[in-house]
């Protein structure tokens, strides 16, 4: 169904990278946690850090104030879904916004998605995604100890369709269920120490992320 894709995508260099940042931080008193210290320096950083040694060109998805990213250099692209439908709208709007600039963007045959709450996701995260990719021909998403996180995943842009009428259909739109809809892969990731996939949804969890890192545990 994608395989289409994947003969480019052998090329290494066919990945752009998407930042989610369109959360509602609900659990961390509505604060923007994108700009939060972690180590000293801002979440989103260690986030654009790690995502863009493993991709050819970063992107930014969130609907509030694009500004407060203006010194980061990175495009941002606003959920273009009236209703919020979390992870699912910020990808399908950089699909659109992509086929709406196809000519800038045609050598994007994948988008590797993370979470700006999560700091600490493999290095080679992007690599393990897309070999799975190259081999099962279906998009991917990584797991660890037994858990899914769709947030991380490979897509391919054949998705765009799907995710629409996914989207505009009845019921419980997570990211879960689509990636499930569309029979995508899973690659699990091993945890020697910490979860690599350990993001911060509260204070509580930025206090846990920044004694990870003074206690050694955590990749910088």
């Amino acid at each position: 169904m994608f395989l289409d894709d994947l003969e480019s995508a052998s090329q290494g260099t066919e990945t752009i990278g998407l930042i989610l940042a369109g959360g509602r931080s609900s659990r961390f008193g509505n604060r923007d946690k994108c700009f939060e210290l972690l180590g000293g320096r801002p979440l989103i950083d260690h986030v654009l850090d790690r995502a863009n040694r493993q991709v050819g060109d970063l992107l930014v998805s969130s609907d509030q104030n694009p500004e407060r990213f203006k010194e980061k250099g990175i495009p941002v692209i606003p959920d273009g879904i009236p209703e919020y439908a979390g992870p699912l709208a910020g990808l399908l709007s950089v699909l659109d916004w992509m086929e709406g600039n196809a000519g800038q963007f045609r050598q994007w045959g994948w988008i590797a998605t993370f979470p700006v709450d999560s700091p600490f996701f493999p290095e080679d995260m992007v690599d393990r995604l897309m070999t799975a990719a190259k081999h099962n021909g279906q998009p991917v998403i990584a797991s660890s100890n037994g858990r899914a996180h769709p947030v991380f995943g490979l897509w391919p842009r054949h998705i765009r369709q799907p995710l629409r009428a996914f989207i505009d259909a009845p019921g419980r739109h997570r990211l879960l269920d689509f990636s499930e809809s569309i029979d995508a892969v899973t690659v699990s990731f091993k945890a020697p120490t910490i979860d690599p996939f350990f993001n911060i949804n509260t204070p509580d969890d930025l206090e846990c992320a920044n004694q990870f890192l003074a206690d050694g545990c955590a990749p910088e």
